[in-house]
């Protein structure tokens, strides 16, 4: 059982690394082009997401 575990673990590994040595100048730019767009997005949903908080908060005291 731990062979099966360490040779399925090691041709992962395997697979990843030719699949890592393998790209091109472009396609890692690509690549961090699509994790630069992503994190843009997670960035801007967090500050949407205080922004209206703020707002929410700022409307419930002008009620007040």
């Amino acid at each position: 059982m731990q062979r099966e575990i360490a040779s399925t673990g090691a041709s992962y590994v395997t697979g990843v690394g030719t699949t890592v040595a393998g790209l091109a100048l472009n396609e890692w730019m690509m690549v961090f082009g699509i994790i630069i767009t992503f994190a843009t997005f997670v960035v801007n949903a967090v500050y949407k997401h205080l922004h209206y908080k703020l707002q929410r908060d700022s409307a419930e005291k002008s009620k007040d």
